[in-house]
């Protein structure tokens, strides 16, 4: 069964990482997760830190999911390694939909799309009704504009739906 989604926890990396990165389970992973396989959305998960995963090997197991949407965390102190998860992948699977979501993600959208042309989809605030609704739209290939709480590229332009409530 292919993956719909497939949410990483990038790697710590000293060059890419704060001096004092966030320690403990990614909960917001989690709820992810869980929320959408409640709903019926095939879910990949990986704790790259716990795996002791390097980028090399989070992005093969990226791959060897299917997965036709990738989905990163970030937070401002990770926020280079999520980056550059997303940039590998996009490198490796083109047709792959990029997604960054989190803390930084929700303050830093425009920054993020502007700087970094292989993020497809920015959600912005809590993102378990948001990242379903992203990926419902997506298996059924209309278009994001109805989808609240995301920032993303229509036309070479950037795009900022209304806010979730």
């Amino acid at each position: 069964m292919m993956t719909d989604i497939f949410l990483v926890n990038p790697p710590l990396d000293k060059k890419t990482t704060s001096k004092f990165p966030m320690s403990g389970i990614p909960l917001s992973i989690a709820y992810l997760a869980c929320y959408l396989r409640e709903r019926k959305i095939s879910v990949g998960v990986l704790d790259a830190p716990i795996m002791n995963f390097d980028f090399e090997q989070t992005n093969m197991e990226i791959i060897r999911s299917g997965a036709k949407t990738v989905g990163v965390t970030c937070l401002t102190e990770n926020r280079y390694s999520a980056i550059k998860v997303l940039e590998n992948i996009k490198k490796s699977k083109k047709d792959v939909v990029t997604v960054i979501g989190g803390l930084h993600a929700t303050f830093s959208s425009r920054l993020l799309l502007e700087n970094y042309p292989f993020i497809d989809i920015v959600v912005r605030g809590e993102g378990e009704e948001t990242l379903y609704e992203i990926i419902r739209t997506l298996k059924s290939n209309k278009s994001l504009d109805k989808v609240n709480g995301i920032s993303y590229r229509k036309n070479n332009k950037i795009v900022h739906n209304q806010d979730r409530e």
